[in-house]
């Protein structure tokens, strides 16, 4: 998450969230894929003592292309989110509040990254997604609130199609 305007200065550290989902990767040639997914995708920081988490089902669809010899992929797509929950929590960290009519409900923005496949059906990816929109709903003073986050993901195929 990003922080800014208003008229002040917004002091914010990345904090440690999860993501899961499902994907589909389909062959297109020997070196390009389209790879949609299905995730349940957290974003969060903390702000001013305070460590705000939001919650977001998000829907990428990464053109993906495998570097020839190798196992290693170049992965990049839009990604379009709608927002689930949201949670604060004080130093302590203990719940403190939600966020539920302070957030808007999409996101659109952009994913990019690398992966390495493993024999076939272990994947590592790497990954870093920026969102294009203010999440923040009634601002007051020109506030922004966009989501932005890295993440390294690690995934198991269930079945696996080569192209020869």
């Amino acid at each position: 998450m990003t922080a800014a305007g208003g008229g002040m200065s917004v002091s914010y550290t990345y904090i440690l969230r999860l993501t899961g989902g499902l994907s589909y990767n389909r062959i297109l040639s020997r070196r390009w894929s389209l790879q949609p997914e299905l995730l349940y995708n957290t974003v969060g920081a903390k702000i001013e003592g305070f460590r705000i988490g939001l919650g977001y089902i998000s829907v990428p669809l990464l053109a993906k292309y495998t570097i020839r010899g190798t196992a290693l992929g170049i992965l990049a797509g839009p990604q379009v989110s709608y927002f689930a929950n949201s949670v604060v929590r004080d130093s302590t960290n203990d719940p403190i509040g939600l966020l539920p009519h302070q957030i808007k409900d999409f996101d659109f923005g952009a994913v990019g990254g690398i992966d390495y496949t493993f024999n076939g059906d272990l994947n590592i990816s790497a990954r870093y997604q920026a969102g294009f929109l203010n999440v923040a709903e009634n601002t007051s003073g020109g506030a922004t609130l966009k989501n932005k986050a890295f993440s390294i993901m690690v995934a198991y195929r269930l079945s696996t199609y080569h192209v020869k």
